[in-house]
């Protein structure tokens, strides 16, 4: 039998933390799950938000783990009480963290959401990757165990770059415009002086590297448009928490392009066993027509499969410019489930009614330009 616990005190949360990490590392779970990742979103984006851990057993042994969150969110005029784990604060790949993907527990999973002690109109996880057993598992019991309403629908894609075995057997797949545009970008860096490519053992501590890329951050374009690094006090501190847990974990992976000793490009991530995954990365605006974040980010690959590394995994929008790096693409899936309240019946009915009226893009891949992008939230 599955029984379900809600912890509550931030202090009684990280008495799991310890199991949290063991059940991590024991399986393929998405980096956002981590417990750096909650960490770092927990102090920084809350925002008032009721915060707990649901917390799921078998018999006396921990089988999932679930941070969750309840917070007021204004959709089509209605105001919903809104219940979604903590990592949809960002749009990552969606998972839950749990040691296996069966009905069972995630029927489990579901009854502890419907008897939960507080009040949610709607429960939503926004990117499930499209074959996700967890998605399915939690479908199947919709429809044979459950009288809920729900909706599953498809979301936009993300890009991935499969490695081969070498850097040059990726390049030769590319396409000779691609190559040449690389290496036009590379002499025109060296024109400049001397450049210089830096990893995470080239600095005295992960503070010092970070500062390094909050430099080239508050000189990006993205720094006036709001989804910087440094564009906020909110963001700064996310990322600098991140980057702390993650480097203390071994999961921090970053690479600074210097100009002349000037930090000027980087690109900043997670590796989860033999996959990257992307989390950030900019250029000083300064030297954009020199393209130091396509040098920059053709040396990360070369690193990347020269210690191994299988994939690189961009999980945000599927972005114009991610389309010249690789022609790979993951579709996704949001599901909401809607609880047995007026308001979230009314939603229901007009999401309902709306899907009728406009279908879905169906695998139309629509390329995104990242100065279009809002700043993240779940909003």
């Amino acid at each position: 039998m599955i029984t379900f616990e809600i912890v509550e005190s931030q202090e009684k949360i990280k008495k799991y933390y310890a199991e949290w990490d063991r059940m991590f590392d024991s399986g393929e779970y998405e980096a956002s799950l981590s417990v750096e990742w909650t960490e770092a979103l927990r102090k920084t984006h809350l925002d008032g938000a009721l915060y707990f851990l649901l917390v799921l057993r078998e018999s006396t042994e921990i089988a999932g783990m679930v941070p969750l969150c309840i917070r007021e969110v204004k959709k089509r005029g209605l105001s919903l009480s809104t219940l979604f784990p903590l990592a949809e604060y960002f749009n990552t790949h969606s998972d839950l963290l749990m040691k296996n993907k069966s009905e069972e527990l995630a029927e489990a999973f579901l009854k502890a959401l419907f008897t939960l002690p507080y009040r949610w109109d709607i429960f939503r996880i926004n990117r499930f990757i499209e074959t996700s057993p967890v998605l399915d598992c939690i479908k199947n019991n919709l429809e044979k165990n459950f009288t809920y309403d729900y909706d599953i629908r498809r979301a936009e894609p993300s890009f991935y770059i499969p490695f081969g075995n070498s850097y040059e057997e990726y390049l030769n797949k590319k396409s000779s415009n691609f190559r040449n545009n690389l290496k036009r970008a590379s002499k025109k860096m060296d024109s400049l002086g001397k450049v210089a490519f830096l990893r995470n053992h080239d600095f005295h501590d992960v503070n010092e590297a970070y500062a390094a890329i909050c430099s080239i951050e508050e000189k990006s374009w993205k720094q006036q448009h709001g989804t910087a690094i440094t564009s906020t006090d909110k963001q700064r501190e996310f990322y600098r928490v991140l980057c702390q847990g993650a480097s203390d974990k071994g999961r921090l992976r970053f690479c600074i392009l210097t100009l002349n000793s000037e930090p000027v490009a980087f690109e900043m991530g997670l590796l989860r066993e033999k996959k990257y995954y992307g989390v950030h990365g900019s250029y000083d605006e300064t030297y954009k027509k020199e393209n130091p974040g396509t040098v920059l980010l053709a040396k990360f690959i070369e690193d990347l499969i020269h210690d191994g590394i299988r994939e690189y995994d961009w999980f945000g929008e599927p972005f114009e410019w991610e389309s010249r790096w690789t022609d790979q693409y993951r579709w996704h899936k949001s599901l909401i489930i809607y609880n047995k309240t007026p308001k979230a019946q009314l939603f229901f009915i007009f999401n309902t009614v709306k899907n009728i009226v406009k279908q879905n893009a169906g695998d139309r891949l629509v390329l995104r330009d990242p100065r279009d992008i809002k700043p993240q939230g779940i909003e």
